[in-house]
């Protein structure tokens, strides 16, 4: 016969292993909807904007934004690039951790069917954030089927996912 001990562990160890597969269904899904966005960054969303080449900034009007513990600026620049010898003129609102100052270099991105059609390339373009989206669909996948692996593997690992669980139910009822 069990003691009460054992029943209220194993219980626990069930309810973990419920909760990591139910956890690892979601995180599958999570992860493909991230990396099927990732996907599309990076082979489907085709800008127009792609050559680039350096930019001068001629004039730049920024102002400070302070929050907690980080700063950030707006600034209005004003870019001369060159494409073919022809010089152009972008202006644009950047707002970034770079306070941009006259003469400081930037990337221009461009069409090359209209280099006047132009922006100055951001901190992050699309491809890096399907990059990115992609890395974290990974992670998410290894950790939801991780997690899931070690509850069938490992009992107190089980038990340990039982007690957050009901711990996430009663504070969710509470």
């Amino acid at each position: 016969m069990s003691s009460t001990s054992d029943k209220v562990y194993s219980g626990a160890a069930q309810l973990g292993r419920v909760w990591s597969l139910i956890g690892a269904v979601f995180g599958t899904i999570l992860a493909i909807l991230m990396g099927g966005g990732g996907v599309y960054l990076l082979f489907i969303d085709k800008s127009k904007y792609t050559a680039s080449t350096t930019g001068t900034v001629e004039s730049a009007t920024c102002t400070q934004h302070q929050q907690q513990n980080s700063v950030s600026y707006s600034c209005d620049v004003q870019v001369h690039y060159t494409v073919d010898n022809h010089l152009y003129v972008k202006s644009e609102t950047l707002t970034s951790g770079t306070q941009y100052s006259k003469g400081m270099s930037v990337t221009v991105l461009y069409d090359p069917q209209n280099p006047a059609n132009a922006e100055i390339k951001p901190a992050l373009t699309s491809k890096d954030w399907g990059f990115i989206l992609i890395g974290v669909s990974m992670l998410v996948l290894l950790l939801s089927w991780g997690t899931y692996w070690l509850t069938r593997r490992y009992k107190a690992f089980a038990a340990l996912e039982g007690v957050n669980a009901g711990a996430s139910i009663v504070r969710g009822i509470v």
